[in-house]
């Protein structure tokens, strides 16, 4: 038996016979924070299992915004155990498949929004848009940074753009930042295709500022940089800016 059929088999046994909700009640003092990114047809989480996952969510938890935790830590004890639902980004899938599915069970929800992006109507973070230019380009397109080329089919492709891009992420700013000037120079019009929208697009102003009173907006800095690369200064500015001109679009 597959290592994944025999987790299921496990879970279901745990489930049926109760045992389950026994584990649960056992851990019911500990505070669980859950992080979401995506949710479409097109991404990583389909719509029907997130669906799924709040139904038993909503069966077995009781959820609170992440601001609440202060708050929660000083509790001795819940009625149901507590968890924290966070979704990352600012998706446009969010608005679609998400919040409909949080507000039909009154679920709380904190999503963390990029403030700049969101004022300047941008259509994707820096490396989601990364990764779909270095997909519509050609090979003999490609910038001289990238010196191995990428694979012509488009599955292997995908994934070669993604390693590719997750190590820019330990490269400095700067060295992203004239890297991607250089990938918008060379397609100044990108035609994304329908699937990068779904799985990257990004929410606009009206879309957050209609978003259900159950869901928190918290800060995702001001560009989506890597925090790490930049100096205290920097990421400091990063940080409290972003907070500001949140709290001014909302």
């Amino acid at each position: 038996m597959k290592p994944y059929f025999l987790k299921t088999a496990i879970k279901n046994i745990l489930a049926s016979s109760g045992l389950m909700t026994c584990l649960i009640k056992l851990s019911s003092n500990k505070i669980r924070i859950l992080m979401y990114h995506g949710v479409s047809p097109k991404s990583a989480l389909s719509p029907d299992v997130f669906h799924a996952q709040l139904r038993y969510i909503n069966k077995n938890f009781d959820c609170y915004w992440l601001t609440e935790v202060p708050d929660l830590i000083k509790r001795s004890s819940f009625r149901r155990p507590p968890l924290i639902l966070t979704f990352d980004d600012g998706l446009r899938n969010h608005s679609e498949y998400v919040i409909p599915l949080l507000d039909k069970y009154k679920i709380k929800a904190t999503f963390f929004l990029v403030s700049n992006l969101l004022e300047e109507g941008k259509k994707f973070l820096w490396n989601h848009e990364m990764r779909c230019i270095l997909m519509l380009l050609k090979n003999e397109d490609l910038p001289n940074e990238i010196i191995k080329p990428f694979s012509n089919n488009k599955r292997q492709r995908w994934q070669d753009v993604k390693v590719f891009v997750e190590d820019i992420k330990n490269k400095s700013n700067t060295y992203r930042i004239e890297l991607l000037k250089k990938l918008r120079a060379l397609m100044p019009t990108p035609r994304y295709e329908g699937w990068m929208l779904e799985k990257f697009e990004l929410m606009s102003k009206e879309d957050v500022q209609s978003l259900p009173e159950i869901i928190e907006i918290g800060s995702h800095t001001l560009t989506h940089p890597i925090l790490s690369q930049m100096n205290d200064i920097q990421a400091e500015e990063e940080i409290t800016q972003s907070c500001q001109r949140l709290q001014k679009l909302v």
